[in-house]
């Protein structure tokens, strides 16, 4: 795995995408000690401090099969989601999921997962995995700390655990996880605010690692995503 490590960049995320197309098929990794303009999903921005975490982004080049690895594009948030928080236990402990990209700590949220691929008619051609996690002790602005915290393990080498989450997140491409994902989750339960205001309930995280919620009609309701809805 090569390692491209910046002091100061707008994005790992968008790094990795602009350096993509120059780069042969491999293995790579995106590092930053800080961020300009770090991403979170859809429009969402990731405050980025200087040497307070770890901001980087695994670029995988390489052909995938979507006939035999349908399920490969659902499955890397999620599954980086599980790889991150199982080092992360390592140095801090109750660490959870928020479905289906929040990394969490008591209550809060302190890192979060991006994923993007490149497809050619059948086959997956690139992938790119995001990772953004506080960990260090540089204070919160008031209004990110009312939802958002960090670990608070400074003195650690981020780039070196940025260096076990991607290999981790690699080893274990092709293993069955659900079972690990549902036991981390802290969403089933969880009250969800749908895009037309309505409220229901987190039922079940199914195979494909959407979401089942339950109407106040009884109404089963399959999310794909995030984008729209407030989990409480």
């Amino acid at each position: 795995m090569k390692i491209f490590k910046y002091e100061n960049i707008d994005s790992t995320f968008l790094e990795s995408g602009r350096m993509s197309p120059t780069l042969d098929n491999g293995e790579y990794l995106f590092l930053a000690k800080e961020q300009s303009a770090g991403r979170g999903q859809g429009d969402h921005s990731f405050l980025s401090p200087r040497k307070n975490g770890i901001y980087a982004t695994l670029l995988v080049k390489r052909d995938f099969d979507l006939k035999t690895h349908p399920m490969i594009v659902k499955r890397l948030t999620p599954l980086a989601a599980v790889c991150a928080t199982e080092v992360l236990s390592e140095y801090r402990g109750d660490l959870r999921i928020k479905w289906i990209n929040d990394l969490m700590y008591c209550d809060k949220k302190y890192g979060g997962i991006l994923s993007a691929t490149s497809i050619e008619k059948d086959k997956i051609t690139s992938f790119r995995i995001g990772f953004g996690i506080n960990l260090g002790d540089a204070q919160l602005p008031g209004e990110i700390c009312q939802t958002a915290t960090t670990l608070n393990v400074s003195g650690l080498d981020y780039d070196i655990i940025a260096q076990k989450i991607a290999k981790h997140i690699l080893r274990s491409l092709g293993d069955d996880f659900i079972e690990k994902y549902r036991s981390l989750s802290t969403t089933i339960g969880k009250k969800v605010i749908l895009a037309n205001e309505e409220i229901a309930v987190a039922r079940e995280i199914c195979n494909d690692f959407t979401l089942n919620v339950e109407t106040q009609t009884g109404e089963i309701i399959n999310l794909k995503n995030t984008f729209g809805i407030k989990i409480l």
